[in-house]
């Protein structure tokens, strides 16, 4: 009994200072779970077990316009996703940096980030067609109000004055140093 306690600490601690560790046992019991449901208690019309879905994967990728379909999707995705950082770049910092704006407007893009974006997807369709460009508007959407929280909370807390590149660039004032707003924002609204 003595010596279990000691081995529980020494885990413990392990997974504290490897999170990533703690992670991947996270996601290897979500799959055993997962694999354990779809055998024993879910009809298999429902749910397929994670072995036969990696095991059918080649089938899946060797249908005719399989590959061309995610294709398509990887560059949508990655066109929506690069529009929406820059827009969300733009838009935080300039709600970040201004007290009037950032009173006038947040409370705005609160209220869109709070809407449901499903029920204004057939507005886009309806403005864009069927195809590329509603999905990726319909994207943006999705991207650019949490890029713009994000961006708006780190330029509200961002002093350049303290920061050895705004000391570099000798720019102190948070008018004048937006290029330096950006470089202090920028890691942060990639996580978004």
């Amino acid at each position: 009994m003595a010596a279990a306690a000691p081995r529980r600490r020494s885990a413990v601690r392990i997974l504290t200072r490897r999170p990533w560790f703690a992670r991947l046992i996270v996601i290897a019991g979500l799959f055993a779970l997962w694999e354990i449901a779809a055998r024993w208690f879910v009809d298999p019309l429902f749910l397929s077990p994670p072995s036969q879905v990696i095991a059918s994967l080649d089938k899946v990728f060797s249908t005719r316009g399989v590959p061309a379909a995610l294709q398509l999707t990887l560059f949508e995705l990655t066109v929506a996703f690069v529009l929406a950082v820059a827009i969300g770049l733009v838009l935080g910092l300039a709600i970040g940096l201004q007290p009037l704006v950032r009173r006038s407007f947040f409370p705005i893009v609160l209220l869109l980030y709070g809407m449901p974006q499903v029920t204004i997807l057939p507005l886009f369709i309806l403005f864009f067609g069927i195809g590329a460009a509603s999905k990726i508007a319909f994207g943006v959407t999705h991207g650019v109000f949490p890029v713009i929280g994000v961006c708006r909370t780190s330029s509200r807390f961002y002093s350049p004055a303290r920061a050895p590149w705004g000391r570099a660039d000798g720019r102190f004032s948070a008018t004048s140093s937006f290029p330096t707003w950006c470089r202090a924002s920028l890691p942060a609204c990639a996580l978004a």
